[in-house]
């Protein structure tokens, strides 16, 4: 996120909280989200009300586990258009569009419930991005340091913000879920991509 931050992309504002006297850090009011910098699934992360005494405290303490558990902690103020409009991820399939989904709310009265201690239940569909999101999910990976090697996948997650426009909340490179189910066919365009890969890399 800092990285994208750097490349002026538009993304959740995020102050990184590596150790317990750094939880001054912690805005006197407002809707948070305190998350792990490392996770999946969205365990471990929760929002919480800083202007009110208790939650604020639930807040500390929540984030106090996690720093013992030796995690950083990422905060980030709660786009709250996630409640109407969910999440919108963009796939990218060797640096094209492969498709779209949204994802609903994941935390706080609309989040659905934790499966098993694995990871929270999401609700997905599919979903058509829009040019604006498109954009942005195509300038991300182009911000993520790398060679002349292509990426196979990566999964943009944005929400809109204060403004109507695309904010990223996450990129996923390295083992997302990419949805496939909410659009069948791009399984075929994943296959010829990873056969296509295979046979530049044999080539060399």
């Amino acid at each position: 996120m800092a990285d994208l931050a750097r490349a002026d992309l538009p993304v959740i504002r995020t102050t990184w909280i590596a150790d317990v006297g750094a939880l001054d850090l912690l805005p006197p009011v407002g809707l948070y989200v305190l998350k792990p910098s490392v996770g999946a699934g969205s365990l471990d992360a929760d929002r919480f009300d800083l202007g009110d005494v208790a939650d604020r405290g639930r807040a500390r303490g929540h984030a106090e586990k996690l720093l013992t558990a030796g995690l950083s902690v990422m905060l980030q103020p709660f786009a709250e258009a996630i409640e109407e409009s969910g999440e919108t991820g963009v796939i990218l399939v060797d640096g094209r569009l492969s498709h779209g989904i949204r994802k609903g709310p994941m935390l706080g009265p609309k989040a659905l419930d934790e499966v098993d201690a694995l990871y929270k239940e999401e609700a997905i569909e599919a979903r058509t991005p829009s040019a604006a999101e498109i954009e942005l999910a195509h300038a991300a990976v182009a911000a993520v340091p790398r060679g002349s090697e292509p990426l196979l996948y990566a999964r943009v997650d944005m929400v809109p913000g204060a403004d109507g426009r695309p904010m990223i909340m996450e990129l996923e490179l390295t083992e997302p879920s990419l949805f496939m189910v909410t659009a069948p066919e791009t399984s075929h365009t994943f296959a010829r991509a990873i056969a296509a890969q295979a046979r530049a890399r044999a080539s060399r």
